[in-house]
Parts: C-alpha cells; structure tokens; sequence
C-alpha cells in the first residue's frame, strides 16, 4: 500500500515537471526586443441583417476609411459571439456593434472608450438613437399588451443583443414583469430576420428585434407588415419606425486596446470628416458620424437587468472547496497519515520528494506569475504548431478562451486570413518558418479576431532540446493607445483655443473644398473679411482679459448670425473670415453683411461692467463674379474690400473691387 501511494506521487511530479517545461523556454522570447510596423487594420462589424447584406453596406465605409487614413483596411461582420471573440483574442483593432455590447467589450478591457457614434438615416430624417421592438403574429389574439407576455415563448437573436432582448426585457421589468425564462426563450442568432421566421412559423409567440427590421424587411418584399402587430408600441414624434421601447443612443466604433491611438486619432478624424450624405453615407444607408454618445443609460439598463458585466458573482464558500478538492484533501490526508507511520527510509524519500516538488511549484508558479503579469500576448507551440500555453494578455487580445486555442493549430485559430480576406497558406507564417530553420523572426502580420484582423509585430524564438527544434515561443503586443492620442491632438489644431470657432488651418481647408465645388457645379459663392473696428482701445482701456471676452461676445453673435452650411473662423487677432459657399446673387452676401454689423452694434457688449459698442469694416469677394478660383487671390480681394471700408470712415461693407 506505501509503494504504491509513493509511485502515484511520483507520477504526478513527472506529469508536472512535463507540463512546466515548455515554460522554461518562455525566457528566450522575454528578452527578445520587440518592434512593431503597420499593418492593415481589421475592421469588425456586428450583422444584425444577414451577414452578405451587412458586408455591402460596410464595404464602402471599410473603403473610404482605408483612403482616409492611408492604410489597409479589412472588414469582416459578425454575429456576436464571432465579434466577442475577435475582441478578446487581440483578431480586431476596430469594432462597431450595439452599446450594449461595446459596455460589455470595455469592461473585459477588451476595448478603449468609442471614438464616435453612428448617425443613422432614414429617408430625409438623421437617426441617433434606435430601439426595441416586440411583435406578434396579427392573428394571435392572446397577447395584447405587456401583462399578457406572461409564460409566452419568446424569439431573439441573443440575449446580448441591446436591441434585440435586453432593451425589451428592461420594459418588462419597469411594467413588473419578470425577464423571459431561460426555458422560454427561441435563441436563432444573428440575423434579425430569423427571429422574425421564428415567430411567423409558430417556433415562438413573441418576437424581439431591432426597430427598423421589420420596415427593411417589407421594403424588401420578405415580410407582409399586415401579418404581424406591435406589441407595447410607442409614439415618438421624429423616429421613423415602430418600437416598444424606450430609445437609445445609436452604435458606437471603438477601437481595441491594440490600436496605436495615432492611428484611432486618424479613423476618428477619418469617420467624423466623412461627407454627411455623401456618395459612402449613402451608398451603406446611414448618414454619417457624431462624437461620441452618452451610454450611461445603456450602462444602467444592464445594471437593473443584471447582465454581464454586470452581474453578481457568487460566493465561494468551504462547502464549495471541499465539493472541488475533496479528492485532493483526501488524498493529502492519506499521504500525511502514511509518512507519519512510514520507516526512515520512506521519510528520507519523502522529504526528498517534498523538495522536489516544492521546486517544480514554485518554478510553475513564478513562469505563471510571469506571464499573466505581461502586458504582451505571449503564447507557445509544440513542433506541430499546437498551442500548449498562453497567457491571459493573448487570450483578451485574441478574444479566446484557453479551450479555444490549447492544443489547437495557432495558425488555423488565428492566423489563416490575410488582410485582405484571402487564404493565408501555413508554410508561410513565421511560426512555422521558424519551427523549420529555428531562426527567430521579428516580423509584421496581422492576428485574427473573430472574422476581423488587427495588426501585430510578432517575436518567433525556438524551443530546443539541445539542438532540435521542440517547438516556438511567440510574443506580439498592440499599439492602441498612442494612436488615441495622436488623434486628440490633432483635433485640437483646427480650432481657435480663444474662440472656439475654426482657426485658420481649418478655413483655409475648407474655403480651398468650398471653391472646387463652386467651380465644379457653376454656383456662385462669397468671401468676407471682417475685422473689428477700434479694438485696440477695448485692449488699451479696459486691459486684454477684456478683450477676450469681447472677442469670445463677437464670436458667438457672428457664428449665430449665419445660416446652416455657412463657416464663420477667426483668422487672428481681431479679425474673423465667413465663408458663404452658395448664394444666388451678390446681394445675398449684402443681405448676411448687413445683418453682421446690426448684430455686432445692437445690443451693445457688455465686458466686466462696461458697456462696449462693437462695429466691424466688412470686404467681400465673390467667385466667379470676382473672376478667380484661387483661394489665396480671393482672399487677397476680399482684404482689399475690407481696407476700402476702413479708408471710407469704417462700419460697414463693401465689394470688391
């Protein structure tokens, strides 16, 4: 009976020590130098239309987007699960999905806050916000309001889904109602539309999706809207579609904690610059991009219903120890009894054994310290490049889980697309180029996450057993933040810090756009200079905080003055341009002149006490009656405009010449 429990202990130490061995060649890779380079940024969506329906309308936003910021762009859709595990699993570097789900990705640290919010459209109303909707077949006299949904069964693509579950249950809890039963609920997935086949086949009596599916549905000729009824139905004057719930803000893009935040700087410029109905918005059905939303309600619905992230974790108790280890405990207990009774030989054993294993604990211990502790995704192979340990950084940035990739082919599980979305062969990846000649490799590539790529600069560094080749250790990181960064300072360079209005950078920018097009569709446009008269004696008088504030009075009286499309900037000092990019005729730059200097004198500005008259002298240049397409000539005109005011007595406008 001794023999036996010593040659069972024994067995476990070997069964150890060959688990932590490939441990040991994790330090080969940990000194390595890690460098990093571009590479073409992966781009996730979450469908909640069918997947080939999703990918036509992202496409020419995935396009544009690798136009605007000069670099590939691979865009892939997903359902949710394909979208949660291409966040964690470091396979995307920009995500686009519901709040609800964006709530649950940040919380995992999966992603860093949005970088804007999508402005939807339909027909010739701009859509912020979207909501729930619960239907019934038309005929299905049972079920008329809220209370009827009692011990109903319900169709949903995912409990996950913000519009299309949680947004609904959150009424039914308001109204009293408990959530759906677990036992009755129909889950389909992703997309929409089969939650709404669920219910029309009798599989469900009440069906939850997303507002706007059912009317794209019918627009589509898949659905007769006389066939189904809202339940729980709401009236909100400017949103387009039926719901039965409250509204919330539209579906933010963020961008995982990968991304280099010059490069998240640059997309957010990118999708916040994209033209408001343009050839892109319209082509994907949406009409542009805002900054980001507020998702604190969002954030609160999920707390009331108790959903992930959000939810409780339970409590491990003695009880619960025992339940898992009470092999363990028993055995252990054995053991001590048996060494305690067992001769000198048997404890010199024992303590010998005791050490060992102490030492191979502790070196287990210390290399899993180690790599849960890195920043870095860090991750092994064996020499068929099966995975056989990973740390939790790779795992997030993977968006996998140790079942996901343990003893799985790395390539297959997150490497086998390129960029592009074309066929990636094996022979090719730097893991097993390296598990062939055990060279280490820093190289480029681009990671999966999901149906999505992100980029990553990777370091391959063979595993040996003398000198075979036992495998590879690799390790990759992300760059997120610092394109995060980037990209809020250069938001900051187009506006005036005083102000608030455009600076001269951005004026410049858009009267050069503001003059093409006039030039393209033969429309006529001004040009005005205004600058304000004796404001060196608000300076001089009343000191240059005061001047400040009479800068920052004639700033808001100017940019409210203007009609919608019109920009009004501050060129400097006390002088500010307006750019008028379409009028009929020259009298209509009189007609917003006039109006600027009535504005400017009435009511007079009142600055720490004192009451300060304001006027302005006003030159005006307009293409193509002025005769020049270039914007620093026009410029030069409206100046010329401008002074002539100044020689005539000042307090009022004029065109050039």
């Amino acid at each position: 009976m001794s023999a036996t429990m010593v040659t069972r202990f024994a067995t476990h130490a070997r069964t150890l020590r060959r688990v932590v061995m490939p441990f040991l060649a994790l330090g080969l890779a940990l000194w390595a130098g890690l460098s990093w380079s571009e590479e073409p940024l992966r781009f996730g969506v979450l469908a909640f239309r069918p997947k080939d329906q999703s990918f036509a309308q992202w496409k020419p936003l995935s396009d544009y987007l690798e136009k605007a910021i000069g670099r590939k762009v691979q865009l892939t859709v997903h359902s949710y699960r394909e979208l949660d595990d291409g966040a964690a699993g470091g396979q995307l570097d920009i995500v686009m999905t519901n709040p609800a789900h964006l709530i649950v990705l940040k919380q995992r640290g999966d992603v860093v806050a949005p970088l804007v919010t999508l402005v939807n459209k339909e027909k010739s109303r701009n859509l912020t916000a979207f909501g729930g909707v619960m239907f019934v077949r038309a005929n299905d006299s049972r079920i008329s309001d809220l209370d009827s949904l009692r011990d109903k069964i319900f169709a949903t693509v995912g409990k996950d889904s913000l519009g299309g579950f949680q947004a609904q249950a959150f009424e039914m809890v308001e109204a009293g109602l408990d959530q759906p039963d677990p036992q009755r609920v129909v889950v389909t997935g992703m997309p929409h539309d089969l939650v709404v086949e669920a219910v029309l086949k009798g599989r469900a009596d009440v069906g939850f999706v997303r507002s706007g599916v059912l009317e794209a549905l019918a627009a589509e000729h898949k659905l007769d809207l006389s066939t189904v009824r809202i339940i729980h139905r709401q009236n909100y004057p400017t949103f387009p579609f039926a719901t039965s719930t409250r509204l919330y803000p539209e579906w933010p893009v963020a961008a995982t904690k990968r991304v280099d935040e010059h490069i998240a700087k640059r997309i957010s410029v990118a999708l916040l610059s994209l033209p408001e109905d343009g050839d892109v918005a319209r082509t994907a059905g949406f009409h542009g991009f805002a900054v980001p939303a507020d998702y604190d309600g969002v954030q609160q619905l999920m707390r009331r219903l108790r959903v992930s992230p959000f939810d409780q974790t339970p409590e491990f108790t003695l009880a619960d120890a025992w339940e898992k280890y009470k092999e363990w405990i028993w055995a252990v207990g054995i053991l001590l009894v048996l060494l305690a009774i067992a001769s000198v030989g048997l404890v010199t054993l024992y303590r010998h054994l005791k050490r060992s294993f102490h030492q191979l604990t502790l070196m287990a211990s210390r290399q899993t310290l180690l790599l849960s502790s890195l920043g870095e995704g860090v991750y092994g192979v064996d020499q068929e490049c099966r995975c056989v340990f990973v740390n939790p950084a790779a795992l997030s940035m993977l968006d996998l889980k140790d079942a996901d990739l343990i003893g799985k082919h790395q390539h297959d599980v997150f490497h086998a697309s390129r960029p592009d979305g074309s066929y990636y062969p094996s022979e090719e990846c730097p893991v097993h180029r390296t598990l062939r000649d055990g060279i280490t490799r820093e190289v480029e590539e681009e990671f999966l996450r999901g149906d999505e790529t992100f980029p990553v600069r990777m370091t391959v560094t063979a595993m040996r057993d003398g000198d075979a080749v036992v495998g590879a250790v690799v390790a990759f990181q992300d760059i997120t933040e610092r394109k995060l960064a980037e990209q809020r300072i250069e938001e900051l360079a187009y506006f005036d810090s005083l102000t608030g209005l455009p600076n001269r950078r951005m004026l410049l920018e858009h009267l050069r756009r503001v003059l093409q097009q006039a030039k393209r569709f033969h429309r006529s446009m001004a040009l005005m200079f205004v600058d304000l008269d004796n404001f060196k004696q608000v300076n001089d008088s009343l000191g240059h905080d005061a001047g400040d504030e009479f800068l920052v009075e004639v700033a808001g009286r100017l940019k409210a003055c203007l009609r919608a499309g019109d920009l009004v900037g501050r060129q400097g000092g006390d002088e500010f341009i307006v750019i008028l990019p379409e009028i009929s005729h020259p009298d209509d730059a009189a007609v917003v002149a006039e109006k600027l200097l009535a504005l400017l004198r009435e009511p007079r500005i009142l600055v720490r006490g004192t009451e300060v008259s304001a006027s302005a002298s006003i030159g005006i240049a307009v293409f193509p009656a002025d005769g020049d397409d270039d914007y620093q000539e026009l410029m030069k005109k409206a100046d010329l405009a401008m002074y002539s005011v100044k020689r005539a007595g000042r307090n009022g406008f004029r065109f050039y010449p």
